[in-house]
């Protein structure tokens, strides 16, 4: 059958480019972080042809590997499988159509949530870094839309590809799993009525099934094994479930009360509307409706879903990730209620008029907050004028809804929430993707934070390019063993990592911590100290105080430092011979000068 591009199409079209944009523009700027380095160092000791222990993250390590060998290791790269698993994720809603197509309003709810998880802050930040909690949830999705258009052979590859996806794979099944099982308990409890999906029969031969099996293990095989390169894939592939419970013995280092503050602040409007959802589904448990029994399973998969990364003790932010999913699925479900339906031209105009004034209450609010921050006003004078706003619109939709009609009123004060919401929902997706790219003092980025690794590459291959006239020839001794230098001087032929430099040898350059003691003949060389990382300088839920992160994102940090010693003879100009060197004469040791090349 001949298939025409429609208006629906082209919006999901949209949608994939705009979540394509914000997770691939400027995708390699940001360094990698320590634990971000760690996984790339794996993938490219693999592009390498070694033979390293590949940790739980087969997928990720064996397959941006493969990527390394044939274009080079870069930052891009290494970020490369996750922002194109989190843009695939904004198809999910089209490729479950199936289920809701001959429904004009979930076709509508499928749009939504399709532009929901293009802009969604969190979704967008995770996408933006090394490792697999995206890609476990994208392919696990993906898994279980093919089997629902019975697209066998590219469910064993997507299958194959989550079986690959590390420990972030275990909470999502589980949450997924007790969620349908809790479902199912209160229907046999007559507290919910179940309704059927119309999802296609296809009675297929057992050849497809066969060929679906036959896929997966090809992709176990292949993505896992790396054409039977790497046998240590499938041992990684072993500690999945290991890993994963081995957290359950770790201490927190996150606080359980950071997972909802995060909801609350990055994904309110998801939030509100989906708790709306929530409502809407359980007052109607029993109405047999479909729509009520879709926001029933939703609900309960984003509930156990946040319980099981609140209560899990080595608990991280981007496991809030796969709560993500039914939030916006739900959030798409009421936002689409208040799309315009039926209602006549001078209704909607009325609640376009409204909604105007709603949004224009919000923005007034949100800017007399950033003057009161700047001035640092009481925040009681900040909740009187929220207070004020607040009233002002309920007055408004009041008098909408006594002077014209009800459905007016309640479309232009969902339609005035939604914009405001939604320019907030996008102003923080491009702080966290573009303005603030892996910025520690997002709460969706990961600790520690690369710090001015950039400037240390600049300043060697400064260095380098003085001394010996190429930019990656200086020999380097560095001290400071971290995975952040081993990535960022990947590339250098001359760089030995030593506990110490030897005592008779005189490197051109060694990198060492701040607070360690200063290397041999400290004389004969000038530092620069650097920050190489950055963590979160406060130990609560949020940033304290709290008005100035929420704002514009001030917040104390800490900070990892390091020093840059340089011969002098490395400048130009500059000499120094050892041999010619007397116990009593110095060279003017300048330990704490900063220089720029």
């Amino acid at each position: 059958m001949k298939r025409t591009l429609t208006i629906e199409h082209c919006l999901y079209l949209l949608a994939f480019l705009v979540g394509l944009f914000l997770r691939f523009y400027r995708l390699g700027l940001p360094a990698l972080g320590e634990n971000e380095a760690a996984w790339a160092l794996q993938a490219l000791e693999i592009a390498r042809g070694a033979a390293p222990q590949v940790g739980s993250q087969p997928g990720y390590v064996l397959l941006t590997g493969m990527l390394f060998w044939l274009m080079g290791s870069t930052n891009f790269l290494a970020r490369f499988l996750p922002a194109l698993a989190g843009s695939l994720l904004i198809f999910l809603p089209y490729l479950f159509r199936s289920i809701y197509e001959d429904s004009e309003w979930l076709r509508k709810a499928g749009l939504v949530m399709a532009f929901g998880l293009a802009l969604d802050p969190g979704l967008v930040a995770l996408s933006r870094q090394v490792g697999s909690p995206i890609p476990a949830i994208a392919f696990t999705l993906l898994t279980l839309a093919m089997f629902v258009n019975r697209q066998w052979v590219l469910t064993g590859i997507f299958g194959g590809l989550v079986l690959l996806s590390g420990p972030a794979l275990v909470p999502g099944i589980l949450g997924l799993v007790l969620a349908w099982a809790i479902l199912h308990l209160f229907i046999r409890l007559g507290w919910v009525q179940k309704t059927q999906f119309a999802i296609p029969e296809v009675i297929e031969p057992a050849e497809a099934r066969r060929n679906g099996l036959l896929s997966l293990g090809v992709t176990v095989l292949v993505a896992g094994l790396l054409f039977l390169r790497v046998p240590q894939g499938l041992g990684a592939l072993a500690q999945t479930l290991p890993n994963y419970l081995s957290g359950w013995l770790k201490p927190g280092e996150v606080p359980a009360l950071r997972l909802p503050a995060t909801l609350l602040i990055y994904q309110t409007l998801a939030f509100l509307f989906g708790l709306a959802a929530m409502v809407r589904g359980w007052v109607a448990a029993r109405s047999g409706l479909r729509s009520a029994y879709l926001s029933q399973l939703l609900s309960l998969w984003a509930l156990v879903a946040l319980l099981l990364a609140f209560i899990y003790p080595a608990r991280q932010v981007a496991d809030l990730a796969w709560m993500l999913i039914p939030l916006w699925a739900l959030a798409a479900l009421e936002i689409s209620r208040h799309l315009p339906a039926r209602e006549n031209l001078p209704t909607r105009l009325v609640a376009l008029g409204l909604a105007g004034l709603i949004l224009l209450l919000m923005v007034i609010s949100w800017v007399n907050l950033l003057s009161l921050v700047r001035m640092n006003g009481s925040p009681l004078l900040y909740g009187a004028v929220i207070a004020g706003a607040l009233l002002m619109a309920g007055i408004a939709a009041l008098l909408v809804a006594m002077g014209w009609s009800y459905p007016a009123a309640r479309m232009g004060f969902a339609w005035g929430l939604l914009l405001g919401l939604g320019l907030g929902l996008f102003s923080t997706t491009l702080g966290v993707s573009q303005v603030r790219p892996n910025s520690i003092r997002e709460l969706w980025s990961t600790s520690p934070a690369a710090g001015q690794v950039t400037e240390l590459a600049a300043t060697l291959r400064s260095l380098s390019d003085w001394k010996t006239g190429f930019a990656d020839q200086i020999d380097v001794v560095v001290t400071a063993d971290t995975n952040i230098l081993r990535w960022a001087l990947r590339d250098d032929p001359n760089v030995t990592f030593a506990s110490s430099p030897e005592s008779t040898v005189s490197p051109a350059v060694v990198i060492t911590w701040k607070d360690q003691e200063s290397p041999a003949l400290a004389q004969a060389y000038r530092g620069q100290d650097l920050i190489l990382q950055w963590y979160p300088g406060w130990q609560g839920a949020l940033p304290s105080p709290f008005l100035p992160w929420l704002t514009y994102r001030q917040a104390p940090l800490a900070q990892l430092q390091i020093v840059l010693w340089a011969r002098v003879d490395v400048f130009p100009g500059g000499t120094f011979d050892q041999l010619d060197l007397t116990p009593d004469q110095e060279l003017s040791p300048a330990p704490d000068e900063q220089w720029v090349p």
